[in-house]
């Protein structure tokens, strides 16, 4: 009611004419390095592409092994990560460790 725009999880760059209620989008997190940030940005193809089958990888994962599972399993590999739990669900969130610069 009133949207004109919407943006889901879906990774990818928006192109003209496209669904204004499906716009994909590319996440940048705190740990993105310079080049990959450059990479995004110059639309690289082949780093693009990396990326988008990673993010079907573990979404398929995900779905196969639940959300919890997929956490704990998360947290394994991310050593430099640790878990707060979140104030209204009481579920856990990962949240980076690590300095802020400024």
């Amino acid at each position: 009611a009133g949207y004109r725009a919407g943006c889901t999880t879906l990774f990818g760059f928006f192109v003209p004419g496209q669904d204004l209620l499906q716009i994909p989008r590319i996440a940048i997190h705190n740990y993105c390095s310079v080049k990959e940030l450059h990479k995004i940005m110059t639309q690289n193809r082949f780093f693009l592409l990396r990326k988008r089958w990673g993010q079907k990888a573990k979404r398929g994962l995900r779905s196969l092994i639940g959300v919890e599972a997929y956490g704990k399993l998360w947290l394994t590999f991310h050593p430099t990560v640790e878990s707060k739990p979140a104030h209204s669900t009481g579920k856990t969130l990962m949240a980076a460790n690590r300095p802020n610069s400024s």
